[in-house]
């Protein structure tokens, strides 16, 4: 299951590798947010077409429409996921791109905690992969191809396969890896880069925020087309 509109990356590779695309619908009106009655409609008409469907992804912020979404709706797709026993795909590489200023971003593994805390069979068995990446964000160096995935619910069998698969990327992207580490790992306060640091992605953050007000007011400006303020993302 992949939001519509979404990133195209994830219908193409599907397509490559001969899955099922299932739609759902995300509501202009509704902020491109969706709805627990869409997640079950789409699940059964899907089941309907012989369909079975293995995972959800979600896009937070959101790709194309730059919704970011808040921990009640975080909490929506993870209960549905424990009730259907769905794997959560947490796209989650556009974190430090939230531009309105009462949103904030929440990241799925902080929610599903807090719904295992607060009810321990409910998402007892809960399989989440979240995905974070050096080509988007406030780095946003895409030609560097570094990125990473964390995996949570899982078993130790299948942690080893996944690890098994990695580690037939025999030529993994060097530069990628030390742009990772460098992402992960920003510079402290005191430390001689920290000054530097913060003022060069302050202005590039600054810059994308500008630029995210400037096309939705454009967009809202012309006759006949209306735009919902961009909260994050591109």
């Amino acid at each position: 299951m992949v939001p519509c509109p979404q990133y195209p990356l994830y219908s193409a590779t599907l397509t490559m590798v001969g899955g099922k695309l299932v739609s759902y619908r995300t509501f202009e009106e509704n902020g491109w947010r969706t709805t627990q009655a869409e997640l079950e409609d789409c699940l059964k008409r899907a089941e309907t077409d012989g369909i079975r469907v293995r995972s959800i992804c979600v896009i937070n912020p959101g790709n194309p429409a730059g919704t970011v979404l808040d921990a009640d709706d975080i909490a929506m797709f993870i209960n549905f996921a424990a009730a259907h026993k769905l794997v959560v795909l947490a796209d989650e590489v556009y974190q430090s791109n939230v531009y309105a200023e009462d949103k904030q971003f929440v990241s799925f593994k902080k929610v599903l905690r807090e719904q295992q805390a607060e009810n321990t069979q409910r998402c007892a068995e809960s399989q989440l992969i979240s995905f974070h990446s050096t080509s988007k964000g406030i780095i946003g160096e895409c030609g560097q191809r570094g990125g990473f995935m964390e995996v949570v619910g899982f078993n130790k069998e299948i942690a080893a396969v996944m690890q098994k698969v990695a580690a037939t990327n025999l030529s993994s992207c060097t530069l990628g890896q030390c742009f990772m580490g460098l992402m992960v790992t920003p510079p402290l306060p005191g430390d001689p880069s920290n000054e530097m640091f913060r003022s060069e992605t302050g202005d590039i953050f600054l810059g994308l925020q500008r630029r995210a007000k400037l096309l939705s007011e454009g967009l809202n400006s012309i006759p006949g087309i209306s735009c919902n303020p961009i909260e994050g993302a591109m």
